[in-house]
């Protein structure tokens, strides 16, 4: 199953899309049978016509990390975790052919596109790389090392937890205390004596603060936890399994 943005998909030579298989796991390195989730990887792949050779995949920390990454880059990650781009959440690339990816249960996949200078990138963006401003650290590099004017870049926030779930009471680290500060209550919201997070909101708001046009903003709304249309997988509703899904995210701009 697959799941696109309306806005990216305008724009000719430009693939982007996100895959998910009823819960199964796509990452490798978290499946027991290891090889059929590499071959359901590369069937997915293969269906947008992208060569699996000419992705990059990131070994994904929950950090601001951010790379921008070239045609010698691809292939990295597809195969083998020990390949992939090193300590990062965020890709950006200004070359056709190469194809960027994200595996996401939960946290938001933000994916990006300037149509002007035909740079695409992509973020992985859960609750730290939301406090720590991924989304709007991108729109930065793209507006730094390749002259994207911020108001034209368009993003899509994928799938991920809604604040009709994301319920964050009991949580035992600091998330409550630094969404309380930093975010205004469209992003913490109570009820019956709950927190409840909004990341879709969050990342709205500091891509607006970044200059992205609001109207260059797609959220998909689609909630990983309880979507019943969709049935995607998450990692706060499963994470008693032994395996918890995870969706890839991918975007490219198709050579010439």
């Amino acid at each position: 199953m697959k799941i696109y943005s309306r806005k990216l998909l305008e724009h000719s030579k430009l693939v982007q899309g996100i895959s998910y298989n009823e819960g199964k796991c796509l990452q490798y390195e978290y499946r027991d049978d290891s090889l059929e989730a590499v071959a359901e990887m590369k069937e997915y792949l293969e269906s947008f016509d992208i060569n699996p050779q000419h992705v990059v995949l990131q070994n994904q920390q929950h950090t601001a990390n951010i790379t921008v990454v070239t045609e010698k880059d691809r292939g990295k990650g597809i195969f083998s975790k020990q390949t992939a781009v090193e300590d990062n959440d965020g890709l950006i690339t200004a070359e056709s052919g190469v194809y960027l990816g994200v595996f996401t249960a939960d946290c938001v996949p933000i994916s990006f596109y300037d149509p002007r200078q035909k740079v695409v990138g992509i973020a992985h963006s859960g609750w730290q790389g939301t406090v720590k401003d991924i989304a709007g650290k991108m729109v930065v590099r793209f507006n730094k090392q390749f002259h994207s004017a911020r108001k034209d870049i368009i993003v899509y926030l994928g799938p991920a937890i809604g604040s009709c779930c994301y319920e964050v009471s009991q949580a035992k680290d600091n998330r409550v205390a630094k969404f309380s500060t930093g975010f205004s209550d469209q992003v913490v919201r109570k009820k019956d004596e709950k927190v409840y997070l909004d990341l879709w909101r969050a990342i709205e708001l500091q891509l607006e603060q970044a200059g992205v046009s609001t109207e260059n903003i797609e959220t998909s709304r689609i909630c990983t936890c309880c979507s019943k249309e969709y049935k995607l997988p998450s990692y706060y509703r499963d994470s008693d399994k032994k395996e918890v899904g995870t969706m890839l995210s991918v975007i490219g701009r198709q050579a010439q």
